[in-house]
Parts: C-alpha cells; sequence; structure tokens
C-alpha cells in the first residue's frame, strides 16, 4: 500500500514543468503534482523538484533554505542545465537531497531511486507508527485482561476459602 505523497515542481520553463511532472506521475502514480514558473517557497508538499536558473539568476540555495526551514522531513531536488560544482556544494549545505543535470544521461533514473528511497523511508517510519499505536493498545490491553484474571482468581481463592 502507497500513501498519497504531495510533490511540487518549481521551474520557469513550462515545458521543463511538463515533462518533470509525467515523468513523476508515470513512475509513481500517488504522487499528487503540482508545477509553478514562480520562484516561491511554497510549504506542504512532501518533495520538492527545483530548478536552479530562474531568467539568467540563480535561486535554487535560497528555495532550498527556505523549504528545508519550514519542513525538515520533505525530499528537496534541484535540477538545472548548469550546475558547476561550487553550486553542487552550496546547495547541498542548504539541505537539498540532490541536485541533477537536465539532459545528463542517467541523472533521471538517480533521481528516480533517491525518491524511491525517500518514499521507502516515509512508508517504513508511518508503519512503524502504525505498529506502535498497535502494540501499545495490546499492551494495554494485556494488561486490563491480566488485572482481571488476578481479581477473578482472589474472588475464587477468597470463596473457596470460607
Amino acid at each position: 500500500m502507497h500513501l498519497i505523497y504531495s510533490a511540487l515542481i518549481v521551474d520557469d520553463d513550462p515545458i521543463a514543468c511538463a515533462f518533470m511532472k509525467w515523468f513523476l506521475e508515470d513512475r509513481f502514480p500517488y504522487l499528487r503534482v503540482v508545477t509553478s514558473t514562480e520562484p516561491k517557497a511554497v510549504h506542504g508538499f512532501s518533495l520538492y523538484f527545483l530548478d536552479n536558473d530562474f531568467e539568467g539568476d540563480e535561486r535554487a540555495v535560497d528555495l532550498v533554505q527556505k523549504i528545508r526551514g519550514e519542513a525538515k522531513n520533505a525530499f528537496i531536488s534541484v535540477f538545472s542545465a548548469r550546475l558547476d560544482t561550487a553550486a553542487f556544494k552550496q546547495l547541498l549545505n542548504a539541505g537539498c537531497d540532490g541536485a541533477f543535470e537536465k539532459g545528463k544521461p542517467g541523472e533521471l533514473s538517480v533521481l528516480e531511486s533517491k525518491i524511491r528511497a525517500y518514499l521507502y523511508q516515509r512508508e517504513l517510519r508511518a508503519s512503524q507508527v502504525v505498529d506502535r499505536g498497535f502494540t501499545s493498545t495490546f499492551k494495554a490491553m494485556t494488561g486490563l485482561v491480566t488485572g482481571w484474571n488476578q481479581r477473578l482468581n482472589a474472588t475464587v481463592t477468597h470463596k473457596g476459602g470460607n
């Protein structure tokens, strides 16, 4: 079973947004994908896919910092036509989970693997919360039954002794 997750793609190129939306929905049908061409940090999503270059202005580091400040557990990925080593380091230091170059062979498969790992961990944590809830309930019920049995034994023993 998959939970439903929300994803935001932010890219000033509507064609790139449409391609990325198709890519994500094709591989992850339980993602609800929203696109935006405005470089704004919109909160409330589980996954973020950000372009770095908005009409010549590199905005990804600022966007990553703003999103990470509000969404500690979100998956944040940056993709751009050009990412040099310095930009890559800045993005990782800002809290980015991965940075990829558009059009570079193999980048999308690496991104897909990272997304799958992230979603697997989210679902694993969610199932552990459910298990803990069940385990706590089970322990509480066991405690009640044990208490009733002890009282019943005490009553039977007390009546048998008279």
